[in-house]
């Protein structure tokens, strides 16, 4: 299983751009809803608090940092310079200790 991770948090982006990626506890469930549906993802994480926000992935995805601008209704290139991504055992073992 392939695991990614995508995402930003306080040491990347300043409050304002923190903002623009925040998701309330129905838009987490509704984006994961639409993520999932994503034709390759065949599962994912959405954790948003107020220092971070990070999707976390499986499965053959293409363009992961387009599905978290698309869930967050904002426009890729502008926040492309926030982002950081991780993959395989360096995701996995990122979400334990978020967790």
């Amino acid at each position: 299983m392939k695991i990614q991770m995508i995402g930003m948090d306080h040491s990347l982006a300043p409050v304002e751009i923190r903002e623009r990626f925040s998701f309330t506890t129905a838009g987490a469930e509704a984006a994961m809803k639409t993520v999932c549906a994503t034709p390759g993802v065949e599962g994912c994480i959405l954790l948003s608090t107020c220092n971070r926000t990070e999707l976390y992935l499986t499965g053959a995805v293409q363009e992961p940092f387009r599905l978290l601008c698309q869930a967050a209704g904002v426009a890729a290139e502008t926040f492309a310079p926030y982002i950081v991504t991780q993959e395989g055992d360096d995701a996995a073992l990122h979400l334990l200790e978020v967790a």
